[in-house]
């Protein structure tokens, strides 16, 4: 008998169903038999043997972690931290009184006001009781450039992964197997798994788990024992934003995290980084872009968001009845994480959403402030991506 074989045919992704069966309908495929790579893989990027001979982003830290997964992110996350510990408070009173329950009768039901999971299950069976402690709100980073409360507590948090030992700042990455395109952020902040949406999860290294090894290489590399670990940190930093990088291996950072070459600039890629890394974390602290402010006439003035909107055009954005926002630079839309501008990110959080509402009373201009300094952190990031020099 002959020896199995795989043979496979690429159509242009863009085909519509009707193109695909007129093409199958001619009987005249072209068909490429496969061969599986050393790693079992049957497709292999075109780019493999170049993208492996880098140091793997894992090589170079002594730990990282996936995003904290809550599992119940309407209880554990809200932007009003009174309201947060409220919900937190009463929900560690009910849980705790599941776990005396279920000590008493170990076939009691599983109530339907509790958000139960496989783990917070576990934890009532073991006997865990939680405790609530204000001093476990702490700000996270739920989405691009929308901080929320978060109550981290390894009960009422499904898991908290590597988070509890961990500190400082964090390149937070897309993991290779999620459904959304490759992006990388910068934080100081604990990041939520699904930092850009759901159906993708990311993970995060911290800049105080970088090995002294690593610094070693890039010194040696480099000849020269005057870099540091923050210059290491951020020239990763800048090479993920590489638009050629990201290009050349798109279909080895679906497979693998991303792996780290030596540019020939490694200084121009350093400072770059530490200008990027300052502007994705250190927003809340920038000059709003100077965008103009359109009132409408016979409507009250408000600075309260429901949902803001944009314009077909997209240069202009609703903030509500009373109030447009003009003059938003095109390259704003060019600063994307994951499917969406870091500009549509803060529209798509920032809405009243149920009982979640985002104004803050004691600073009801916060949320017109913070369009106005993504748009400035956009335009600044595009400009130093685009002068990046050559990473091979």
């Amino acid at each position: 008998d002959a020896a199995p074989r795989l043979r496979y045919c690429r159509v242009p992704e863009t085909w519509r169903k009707s193109e695909k069966l007129t093409f199958l309908a001619a009987a005249n495929v072209s068909w490429q038999t496969l061969e599986p790579s050393p790693d079992h893989a049957w497709l292999v990027p075109q780019h493999e043997n170049e993208f492996k001979a880098f140091a793997s982003v894992v090589d170079l830290f002594n730990s990282w972690t996936l995003g904290v997964g809550t599992n119940r992110d309407n209880v554990v996350y809200d932007w009003n931290r009174d309201d947060l510990a409220s919900r937190t408070g009463q929900f560690v009173a009910d849980y705790n009184a599941e776990v005396h329950r279920h000590r008493a009768d170990r076939g009691a039901d599983w109530p339907d006001h509790i958000d139960w999971s496989r783990d917070l299950k576990l934890d009532v069976q073991r006997g865990r009781l939680a405790e609530f402690n204000e001093r476990k709100i702490v700000p996270a980073l739920y989405r691009p450039f929308a901080r929320r409360w978060l109550f981290f507590d390894r009960i009422l948090n499904e898991e908290v992964y590597q988070w509890p030992r961990l500190s400082g700042r964090c390149i937070a990455i897309t993991e290779f197997t999620s459904e959304k395109p490759f992006m990388v952020l910068a934080t100081d902040k604990i990041a939520d798994k699904h930092v850009v949406g759901a159906g993708a999860s990311c993970q995060c290294f911290p800049i105080s788990q970088l090995k002294d090894s690593a610094i070693l290489g890039f010194q040696q590399r480099y000849r020269d024992d005057s870099v540091t670990g923050e210059d290491v940190f951020h020239y990763i930093y800048a090479l993920l934003h590489h638009p050629d990088y990201r290009q050349r291996y798109a279909a080895n950072l679906k497979r693998e995290l991303p792996r780290i070459p030596f540019a020939p600039d490694f200084a121009a890629f350093a400072t770059a980084g530490k200008e990027l890394a300052r502007l994705h974390v250190e927003y809340e602290s920038l000059a709003p872009w100077p965008l103009q402010e359109d009132e409408t006439k016979g409507v009250a003035y408000s600075q309260r968001v429901e949902k803001m909107k944009l314009s077909a055009d997209k240069q202009s954005l609703q903030v509500n009845e009373s109030l447009t926002l003009r003059g938003i630079p095109a390259d704003v839309f060019e600063y994307r994480l994951g499917s969406r501008s870091a500009l549509e990110w803060v529209i798509d959080q920032y809405q009243v959403k149920g009982t979640s509402d985002p104004n803050r009373e004691d600073d009801p201009d916060y949320i017109i402030r913070l369009v106005g300094q993504v748009v400035r952190v956009s335009v600044a990031t595009v400009k130093i991506v685009r002068s990046l020099p050559d990473y091979l």
